[in-house]
């Protein structure tokens, strides 16, 4: 005989102000005996309880539903009443609210409530103590009660203690955890034979060879097929049996057509008086034996949990902390740490004393052709040779002495390298003469050295401050292993060659593409042709971080505990990952990122030549005078002071459209007002003294100035990209709009000079303007119904990434 088709009832979700409703609806009309429908409810004939989508999910058989049920011919079946969509009047009129239907009696009738109600106990809130990872993070100038928002950051960055809701009852009498008290084979071995009879519509040869072969998906049962061949004049139909002696019901293979039908032995069995038997031998129908305090519940229960296979993602009894995972986890890639040992030219091997050398590394992305992690600055000047820097020799702090570094990449491909780049004090001369020396390797006579030397402490003890790049190179970071997978490029004494000389005329992404371009590239470990070696060796150390390291400190220079406030500093650098993370901030951070890109001074008019450009960077509070020190807030780089009042980029000799490669990193105030701004004072260095008898003459001569405030228009965060204008003079309250008509500007306030800028902020959301909008708007205590409409608009249109990194500030 032909079977019906058993399928799930259909969900209709009802269209309300309020929570959304779900209505199951059967056929009001059915008069089967055996209905699953409960007739002692005045409202059951129409309304369909979680009881019956209960038993109808126990018996349904696991074939994919048909669209439309089966002919009349075909048997008793399932009535077609279960597979209409209920009519909009009934939906209005008996509508499926679960909190209402919750808190009424009619719960109390379900057979099954004890599944259904859930425990006034079943919650319990746990507090859980946090692990912080430095000591206090919170900045020195805050001050409470200024903005209500940063206080909540405050609040959630600082809070010691997690209060965790979690399920009490969640890992007694989960399916998991009752499928591993009870022996599920011993359950499932005692249950009847059952044969189930599949009857194909129309396949191919191909689909019944599949069939007759054991398929993964039946998890160990042992298939018997049969066949019977029947004659038709349309098509050739075949009879297979398929049977199972672990389960009760069908384990069919994946491939079996959308269109077969699956049917039950017997009428019996497809009669749902037997499916009402069947399941009340399985459940209790009593009440009080389903409670979950009574362990007698357990024992039919595991029955139906044997029912279903195990999942890969079941807890196994030794991952009890994977059903509570720890609140606000840190989310880290890997983590690379680097230590520099060894940077030497075989010039300088030549020498009593070597000139200083400074050096930065970073991240580099060359498909993306850009950096993206922050600059790490080091060098290994000895006191000799900082002494040839004369009064341009700063303090030194323990932050700045660093040279260890931990870099972190999210994405680890082959398309990341390790970027060095070595500066040297300014020189008067074309970069390819002051590298000339250092090419060649090699000074004859004594003479030589000597004149060499003194016009190296001439340039320090002058122009010690500026820099000028010297040469650069990388290596990669990744490699492809046989499997495939991105293996980490790791090992002691690993080599920076060859060293390129700089190109002035170049940006870092355009030397970069000629160095892989070429034959012999870093990739190759050959010699390209376009651009010039430096005969020299820079000499890294490449290991694993995952591991604890003392005297950590992050990218806001906070220590890591351990720590113990006296050894070499690891310094961890901040990653730009192509995508944003998907994970609430934890830790305050507040950093601004500035990166002077081009200036166009070529048809700048004045008495003073703009060549040897140099721009000065500074944070400042007010514009009462530009000459003022700016708020010392900018971080040094390498052997310094660990916060400074300003930062100068490098210089191109004899360049008036030069390319900066330069980055300056700002620790940005916690309360950002109006006033705050950053100011680029831009100079031409004079490498030669226009007196000789002059001594203290200043080789700075300022050639403009540009001003770019932190806050924009509404508030606004500054953008990523700015083209800014420059001013020949910047009188006091240069910011009012009342010395716009008396400013200055080169070219007639064209924009000539392009800056970039990158803010890592767990405070501003300067990359979302939603979310930006709406987290400024939190200031004010009572708004009203427009503004709150207003606001939420604003929220929902935010990004996830934004929602995710405020969630629990927001909440």
């Amino acid at each position: 005989m032909s079977g019906g088709k058993v399928m799930f009832p259909s969900l209709k979700r009802e269209k309300s102000p309020s929570l959304p409703a779900v209505t199951l609806s059967v056929d009001s009309s059915t008069n089967h005996d055996n209905a699953l429908a409960d007739t002692t409810s005045p409202t059951s004939s129409k309304r369909f309880s979680l009881t019956h989508l209960a038993l109808a999910s126990s018996s349904a058989v696991t074939s994919p539903p048909s669209s439309s049920p089966s002919s009349p011919q075909q048997g008793k079946r399932v009535p077609d009443s279960y597979f209409r969509e209920t009519p909009e009047d009934e939906l209005a009129q008996y509508p499926m609210d679960f909190e209402k239907y919750y808190e009424s009696k009619e719960v109390s009738r379900e057979p099954l409530k004890d599944l259904v109600i859930i425990p006034t106990d079943e919650l319990e809130v746990v507090p859980v103590r946090r692990e912080f990872r430095h000591a206090d993070s919170t900045p020195k100038n805050y001050t409470r009660g200024t903005s209500l928002f940063l206080d909540d950051c405050m609040d959630t960055y600082r809070k010691d203690v997690y209060k965790v809701v979690r399920r009490k009852y969640h890992a007694k009498f989960s399916a998991a955890t009752i499928r591993r008290q009870s022996n599920s084979n011993a359950s499932t071995n005692s249950m009847p034979f059952e044969l189930y009879q599949i009857d194909p519509l129309a396949r191919s040869e191909s689909v019944d060879e599949e069939l007759a072969q054991p398929s993964p998906t039946m998890r160990g049962a042992r298939p018997s097929i049969s066949a019977e061949r029947k004659d038709s004049a349309s098509m050739e139909r075949r009879e297979s049996t398929v049977t199972d002696k672990r389960s009760s019901r069908p384990t069919l293979p994946m491939d079996i057509s959308p269109q077969s039908s699956v049917d039950l032995e017997g009428e019996d069995e497809l009669h749902l008086d037997y499916v009402d038997k069947k399941v009340a031998s399985i459940i209790p129908s009593s009440p009080a034996s389903c409670t979950l305090a009574s362990p007698t519940s357990i024992v039919p229960r595991t029955t139906l949990f044997s029912l279903t296979p195990n999942s890969d993602s079941d807890p196994s009894p030794s991952s009890s902390s994977r059903d509570y995972p720890l609140p606000y986890s840190r989310k880290t890639g890997v983590q690379i740490l680097v230590e520099v040992t060894k940077l030497e030219f075989r010039l300088s091997n030549q020498l009593d004393e070597a000139e200083p050398f400074y050096c930065s590394m970073f991240v580099y992305d060359q498909a993306r052709r850009m950096r993206v992690s922050e600059t790490f600055y080091f060098d290994f000047n000895s006191e000799k040779t900082e002494k040839m820097l004369g009064i341009h020799q700063g303090n030194k702090e323990r932050e700045t002495c660093s040279k260890r570094a931990i870099f972190q990449v999210t994405h680890p491909n082959q398309d990341l390298f390790l970027f060095l780049r070595v500066e040297k004090v300014l020189q008067g001369g074309d970069l390819e003469d002051v590298c000339e020396p250092y090419i060649r390797a090699t000074l004859k006579t004594d003479k030589d050295k000597e004149k060499f030397m003194t016009q190296a402490r001439q340039f320090c003890g002058r122009l010690g401050t500026f820099r000028q790049g010297f040469c650069w190179s990388m290596i990669p970071l990744f490699m492809e292993d046989k499997a495939g997978m991105q293996e980490l490029s790791q090992g002691d004494g690993i080599t920076f060659a060859p060293l390129y000389r700089h190109k002035t005329d170049m940006a870092d992404a355009v030397m970069v593409d000629t160095a892989l371009g070429d034959p012999g590239s870093v990739k190759t470990g050959g010699s390209s042709k376009k651009l010039k070696n430096i005969p020299g060796v820079c000499m890294v150390n490449i290991k694993d971080a995952s591991g604890t390291l003392a005297n950590r400190i992050t990218p806001s220079y906070a220590a890591v505990a351990p720590s113990d406030g006296k050894g070499e500093v690891v310094r961890e650098v901040e990653e730009f990952p192509r995508v944003a993370r998907l994970a609430p901030h934890l830790d305050y951070v507040h950093l601004l990122y500035v990166y002077p890109e081009t200036i166009n001074f070529s048809n700048r008019s004045g008495s003073v030549n703009a060549r040897n450009i140099c721009i000065k960077v500074s944070l400042m509070a007010n514009d009462d005078n530009v000459n003022q020190e700016g708020i010392k807030a900018i971080f040094g780089r390498s052997s310094c002071e660990a916060l400074v009042t300003k930062a100068y980029t490098g210089v191109t000799y004899h360049s008036k459209t030069p390319n900066f490669y330069d980055e300056i990193k700002i620790a940005l105030p916690v309360h950002i007002l109006p006033s705050h701004h950053l100011l680029f004072t831009f100079y031409h260095i004079a490498c030669q003294r226009a007196d000789k008898d002059q001594i203290h003459d200043s080789p700075a001569v300022p050639l403009g100035y540009a001003v770019l405030p932190l806050l924009g228009p509404g508030g606004k965060f500054i953008s990523e990209e700015e083209n800014l204008p420059v001013a020949m003079e910047c009188p006091p309250k240069y910011l009012s709009p009342q010395m716009e008509n008396i400013m200055r500007y080169v070219e007639n306030k064209k924009q000539l000079f392009q800056v970039r800028t990158r803010v890592v902020s767990s405070v501003y959301a300067s990359s979302d303007r939603n979310m930006s909008r709406f987290l400024g708007s939190l200031e004010d205590e009572v708004v009203n119904p427009e503004e709150a409409q207003e606001l939420l608009r604003y929220l929902s249109a935010s990004k996830v990434e934004s929602l995710v990194q405020f969630f629990h500030v927001l909440m």
